[in-house]
């Protein structure tokens, strides 16, 4: 995303599926917003936007880095997921030129 432009659809795609991401992580460890973020040290309203992908930018490299902790996970991993996750078009998208790097 560059900055003073509006966000693509891929960006889009891909700040929502961090947010379901991070939202399915969480459930399934019974966790709370506020004991990811206290775990990450993160405020919790960060972990309560990017679920909802109410965000007008992509997180920053230590914001996620610090979600990844709160939620006791490896970064590639939690990344890999929000990829899986992205929805619509745009989010196939995204999972096809992933493809084509690692091809």
């Amino acid at each position: 995303m560059s900055p003073g432009q509006p966000p693509s659809d891929e960006d889009k795609a891909s700040i929502r599926g961090l947010g379901l991401a991070v939202e399915r992580l969480r459930r399934e460890q019974g966790l709370s917003r506020e004991q990811v973020a206290e775990r990450g040290d993160l405020p919790a309203a960060t972990v309560g936007d990017l679920e909802a992908a109410e965000i007008e930018r992509e997180p920053r490299w230590g914001t996620l880095r610090r979600v990844a902790k709160g939620l006791d996970v490896e970064l590639d991993y939690l990344i890999r997921l929000s990829y899986e996750l992205a929805p619509g078009p745009a989010g196939d998208r995204l999972r096809d030129a992933e493809l084509e790097k690692d091809s």
